[in-house]
């Protein structure tokens, strides 16, 4: 697919420009989607999508994302993962019991939080489902280092399910500048740390480059260093 192309597809399907920006080599992305054959290793990305973009119902946005050579779906509670399934697609990221606003970061929502995503965990791996995401919360005054204490105490007591299942649960890095104001997961240098401390292979960082844009700039040489 040549740029002019590009253009014309990502004006008729807004919701997936993102994702066509990121990709060096589109026509390897395009060939391998008319093949049903993945590109060779460093070939090209493996796309998703978010499932709030385009305004359409799971199965439907799975659809159209197919035709884009789009693998998952990211961002489906449980109830639409077989409307993506269908289309053969698969939730690339669940949404987990955590919000933005109230996460790992407090030690009495752990409780209820661990059993919720001890479940959680179990359904994805049921489903095929390989990643679920998860937030620390906002700050409401807590310290950076009680609040990281509090994520790595709470993310390790799903840790031994999450390796179990082979389902990764990821920590969202987001802005605490523009969009997300107050919440503590806002730096890299903060979300890699709890993940050094949790120390488990399945406990991952969901590095969001837009966010971290807002908030460090220096994208390339922070996830080098």
């Amino acid at each position: 697919m040549n740029r002019r192309q590009a253009i014309k597809t990502i004006t008729a399907t807004g919701a997936f420009a993102v994702f066509a920006r990121l990709s060096p080599t589109a026509h390897a992305q395009e060939k391998a989607a008319g093949t049903g054959k993945q590109p060779a290793q460093g070939q090209s990305f493996r796309h998703s999508v978010s499932a709030g973009y385009g305004r359409m119902n799971p199965g439907k946005l799975a659809g159209e994302a197919k035709k884009l050579g789009i693998e998952g779906i990211d961002l489906l509670h449980p109830k639409d993962w077989e409307a993506v399934r269908k289309q053969g697609l698969v939730c690339s990221l669940a949404w987990g019991p955590s919000t933005i606003a109230k996460g790992f970061n407090r030690r009495e929502h752990h409780e209820k939080m661990v059993a919720a995503y001890i479940e959680r965990i179990d359904e994805c791996a049921k489903a095929g489902v390989p990643n679920v995401i998860c937030f620390s919360g906002e700050r409401k005054g807590l310290s950076d280092e009680e609040g990281l204490e509090n994520c790595v105490h709470g993310l390790k007591q799903i840790a031994a399910a999450a390796e179990k299942a082979k389902v990764n649960v990821v920590m969202e890095l987001l802005n605490s500048k523009v969009n997300h104001k107050d919440y503590q997961c806002d730096h890299t240098k903060w979300g890699v740390e709890v993940i050094k401390r949790v120390a488990c292979e399945r406990i991952k960082l969901l590095y969001d480059i837009y966010h971290m844009q807002i908030m460090e700039g220096d994208i390339i040489r922070t996830i080098r260093e």
